[in-house]
């Protein structure tokens, strides 16, 4: 064998096996390679395709999944999304593709931006815009806005 062929003999991924286990471990490290803050999360590596519902409340706001997500009908100013438990470092984006703009609330504790604890962030997701959301530590939200 050759170049780099010696390099990988014996090293095989099989179908994405222990890849998601491989991306978390790297995700949770510090720069100087010890276990970083990050908590266990219900959030997921992914594209959660998302209806928003609710009703203008943070209990009725549909829960955000994934680290990525597309909001595919949201029909009415009203709309929501809940972002998961804030953990330093997480980050979730999302983008609105439905016919009006698009609430995100802060899981329960949590605060996006200058809002108060539990209320909707101050700046919604325009419609065919995004917004990263990142987590500053377990439980605020600070945005990047697309242009």
């Amino acid at each position: 064998m050759s170049g780099i062929a010696n390099v990988l003999n014996g090293f095989r991924l099989f179908a994405g096996e222990k890849l998601n286990e491989i991306i978390a471990q790297v995700n949770n490290l510090n720069g100087n390679g010890t276990p970083g803050a990050v908590t266990a999360s219900t959030l997921t590596l992914g594209v959660q395709i998302a209806t928003a519902s609710g009703s203008n409340s943070q209990s009725g706001a549909t829960a955000v999944t994934k680290s990525v997500v597309i909001a595919t009908l949201v029909s009415a100013t009203t709309r929501a999304l809940r972002l998961p438990a804030a953990a330093t470092g997480l980050v979730v984006e999302v983008f609105n593709h439905g016919a009006s703009a698009l609430k995100m609330y802060p899981a329960t504790g949590d605060s996006i931006l200058a809002a108060a604890t539990n209320a909707v962030g101050a700046s919604t997701v325009a419609v065919n815009k995004a917004i990263r959301y990142v987590a500053q530590d377990g439980s605020n939200w600070r945005t990047l806005v697309g242009a």
